[in-house]
This record gives C-alpha cells, structure tokens and sequence, in this order.
C-alpha cells in the first residue's frame, strides 16, 4: 500500500487488547494514525459531543 501523505485517522474500538494492539501495529506501519480504546462507552465520549442529545 502506497503511504499516505497526510495521516488518516482510525479509532479502533474493541473489548479484547490484543486485538487493538494487532491492529494498531498493523495499520500505523501503513502511515494512519491510529487510536484505541477498548471501552466503547469510551469511544462514544470520544466521538460524540457533549452537547449532542440522544
């Protein structure tokens, strides 16, 4: 895969940390910036603004 000139961002959200730490690895070799949690009430406040209403 070609890398990327400016960094894309990916937010890897998985409950297993083996698992985010393989994806991570696999894809900031590929030049994205990666992010992960394994806690998804975690990602949703990390994604969602605060002022969003449900």
């Amino acid at each position: 895969m070609p890398r990327l000139t400016s960094q894309v961002g990916i937010l890897i959200v998985d409950d297993d940390k083996e698992i985010c730490d393989y994806m991570e690895t696999f894809l900031a070799r590929d030049g994205f910036a990666v992010k992960t949690l394994t806690s998804p009430h975690d990602a949703v406040r990390r994604c969602v603004p605060e002022h969003t209403i449900w």
